[in-house]
């Protein structure tokens, strides 16, 4: 989280074990990407 890669449900909810999205797999690999500056 402190990446910036991922969010919590909320400001105070994480839900660790919750079903993912696909919208929410896209997301989070294209902030791993722009983070590693491969995009």
């Amino acid at each position: 989280m402190l990446a910036g890669i991922i969010t919590g449900r909320s400001n105070t909810t994480i839900a660790a074990k919750a079903n993912v999205k696909r919208a929410e797999v896209t997301i989070m690999l294209q902030h791993l990407l722009q983070k590693s500056d491969l995009i």
